[in-house]
């Protein structure tokens, strides 16, 4: 059965985490990365053959009982820190994509004026999906949507992140900027005995950026509007005046979703 977790944050890896072959006597070697173990052997020979790759990164383990053994704790380092440092850099690609930038901020303005203060959260069902958003723009970015801070779930980002979050959605200038929250999705799968089996997590970071200086700012709603209902009167009297009226409706329709960013 397939487990489901979330994740938010993860340690970053330190500077030899990433090493995977080392040097000894100049011969190419693999040391098994569980800290308990520590074997080296010859990347050639036939110890070396048999060492097994962590399923996300290029650690290696000289049996599949190391690496199991290892995994509660490489996971940390291993999976989160990756897809996190993809996350940021799909913030930091928003910032610089005009035309990106541009539709959060519209977004972004339209969902204070209907719901109030809240993130514009970017969700990518792969990493593949961020990578493919990070080479060609606008037309891969994940699924948007407006958050209210009221309706972020902790269990879905981890309380470390939940409590940065609500505190930018709380501490910030709807005018003039907006709170980004970055999601992607990842599949893995668990070294474990037994059957294979997979996982399901979310790897999240937030920001908080300036609103595209392109975007038309409406007029502020009252606080305590959250609706608007647009209707009109029955149309009655002269029927030679029921076209005129029904034009005058439209245009004040159409002038009230432009006052919120609807175009």
């Amino acid at each position: 059965m397939e487990q489901f977790r979330r994740r938010s944050e993860g340690s970053e890896p330190t500077s030899h985490s990433t090493t995977r072959r080392v040097s000894l006597n100049s011969s190419p070697v693999l040391k098994c990365r569980y800290p308990r173990c520590g074997k080296i052997a010859l990347a050639a020979s036939f110890e070396g053959a048999a060492f097994k790759n962590c399923h996300n990164c290029s650690y290696s383990y000289c049996s599949r009982q190391c690496r199991r053994a290892h995994w509660e704790k490489h996971r940390k380092t291993c999976l989160f820190s990756r897809i996190g440092t993809l996350c940021r850099q799909v913030i930091a690609s928003i910032r610089e994509q005009k035309d990106t930038l541009l539709h959060l901020s519209e977004m972004a303005r339209r969902g204070y004026m209907s719901h109030g203060t809240g993130a514009v959260k970017c969700f990518f069902h792969t990493p593949e999906s961020a990578e493919q958003f990070l080479s060609k723009g606008l037309q891969h970015l994940g699924e948007l949507t407006y958050i209210r801070w009221q309706d972020l779930l902790p269990n879905e980002m981890g309380p470390q992140m939940y409590a940065e979050l609500v505190k930018m959605c709380k501490n910030y200038n709807p005018d003039s900027k907006l709170v980004l929250y970055v999601s992607i999705c990842v599949v893995s799968e668990t070294p474990l005995t037994g059957a294979i089996k997979w996982e399901r997590q979310l790897v999240s970071r937030c920001a908080k950026m300036r609103l595209s200086r392109d975007i038309q700012i409406p007029e502020k709603l009252p606080d305590n509007l959250e609706t608007l209902i647009l209707t009109c009167s029955p149309f009655k009297g002269d029927p030679s005046r029921i076209k005129e009226l029904k034009e005058t409706s439209v245009a004040n329709v159409l002038s009230q979703l432009r006052q919120r960013g609807y175009h």
